[in-house]
């Protein structure tokens, strides 16, 4: 049962990392300011 969950927790970081990459291919971090820059300025 502990490997059934490790194995969709992989899944879904995977998913989150590949959606990240086509969402955003190759933008530099600095382009869109997270929250928490935002709040330092």
């Amino acid at each position: 049962m502990m490997l059934f969950v490790v194995a969709i927790f992989l899944l879904a970081c995977l998913a989150a990392l590949a959606f990240t990459l086509i969402t955003h291919p190759g933008e530099p971090d600095e382009k869109s300011p997270t929250p928490a820059t935002e709040h330092v300025q």
